[in-house]
C-alpha cells in the first residue's frame, strides 16, 4: 500500500472514495456543524464573528464534547502515552507487559512507517493502540477534508500492521472542536480522549535540556517528577487521573519506569483507558 509522505496532512487525492462517502454521507444527514475552520497552528482563534463558545473548543475556551473522555473513575490511574512509536517505544512496552500492565498508546501515522516493529512489541505487550493523526497537526485549523485524510491515513496504517481497529485518539495539542469531535465520530467511529493533568514531560530533551525554561513543570526534569509525585499523593481521590505522558524520550519513559511501583503501593488502581 502507498502512504502518504510523512510529517504532512495528507492530500485529498489519496483519500479513499469510502471515506469520502462517509463524511458525505454524515454532512448530508446534517450530523457534521458547518462551524469555520481555525487559524492553524493550534492559535485557539476563528473568524471574526464566530460564537467561539458554541463550537466548543478545547483550545479556545477547555471545552469539552459531551462524549470526549477526560476524567478517570474515583482511585483509577490511566495509563497512557503520546507521539510514538520512537526509539523508546519498545523499551516501554516491554516493561509494562512486564508488570502485566495495559495502556494506551496515541500513535502518530508517520512514526509507525519509522518504527513498525515497535506495533507488533506492542501487539504482543496488549498495548491498547489509539491514534494521534497522521503528521500530528493541529485539527481544528484544517478543512473537513483534511480532518477525514489525518485520521484516516493514521487509522489505516495501524490497522495494517496489527489488524487492530483503533476506537479512540488524542487531538494534538487537544485542539477539538464539535467539528472535528463529529468528523471523527460519524465518518471512523472514534471517540476523543483529552486529559485533566498535563506532566510537560514532552519539554524534556532527554540530554538534560528543556523546551519549557521557566515552566512548572517543564524546565527541569525535577520539576516534571514533583508534579507527578503532588498528583499521585493528592489527597481527594474521587476523581481519577488521566494524565498526559509522553513515549518520546529516555526521560519521559524513565520518569514513568521509576513511578510506577509507586502507583499501586500509593493505592492507584492502573489501567488503560479502554478499561477505565
Amino acid at each position: 500500500r502507498q502512504y502518504p509522505a510523512i510529517n504532512q496532512t495528507p492530500p485529498s487525492s489519496m483519500t479513499p472514495a469510502s471515506w469520502t462517502a462517509a463524511y458525505e454521507a454524515a454532512k448530508a444527514r446534517g450530523a457534521i456543524p458547518g462551524y469555520p475552520v481555525a487559524a492553524p497552528g493550534g492559535t485557539g482563534q476563528y473568524p471574526q464573528g464566530t460564537n467561539v463558545g458554541q463550537v466548543c473548543s478545547w483550545t479556545a475556551t477547555k471545552c469539552f464534547g459531551h462524549d470526549d473522555i477526560y476524567e478517570a473513575p474515583a482511585n483509577e490511574w490511566a495509563v497512557s502515552f503520546d507521539d510514538g512509536p520512537t526509539q523508546q517505544s519498545e523499551g516501554l512496552y516491554r516493561f509494562l507487559a512486564s508488570q502485566n500492565q495495559t495502556s494506551t498508546s496515541f500513535m502518530i501515522g508517520s512514526q509507525v512507517l519509522d518504527f513498525p516493529n515497535a506495533l507488533q512489541v506492542a501487539k504482543q505487550s496488549n498495548i491498547q493502540m489509539a491514534l494521534h493523526t497522521w503528521s500530528h497537526t493541529p485539527l481544528c485549523g484544517l478543512t473537513d477534508e483534511q480532518i477525514v485524510a489525518e485520521l484516516g491515513w493514521n487509522m489505516q496504517i495501524v490497522m495494517d500492521e496489527t489488524g487492530l481497529l483503533p476506537a479512540l485518539y488524542r487531538p494534538p495539542q487537544g485542539d477539538v472542536d464539535d467539528r472535528v469531535r463529529a468528523i471523527a465520530r460519524e465518518v471512523f467511529g472514534l471517540r476523543a480522549v483529552m486529559w485533566a493533568y498535563d506532566s510537560n514531560d514532552w519539554c524534556l530533551n532527554g540530554q538534560g535540556g528543556s523546551a519549557c525554561p521557566g515552566q512548572v513543570p517543564g524546565q527541569d526534569k525535577q520539576s516534571v517528577v514533583d508534579y507527578i509525585y503532588q498528583t499521585i499523593y493528592k489527597k481527594d481521590r474521587s476523581q481519577g487521573v488521566i494524565i498526559l505522558e509522553h513515549e518520546l524520550t529516555t526521560d519521559s519513559v524513565g520518569i514513568f519506569e521509576s513511578y510506577y511501583p509507586t502507583l499501586k503501593t500509593a493505592g492507584w488502581q492502573p489501567h488503560c483507558i479502554a478499561e477505565l
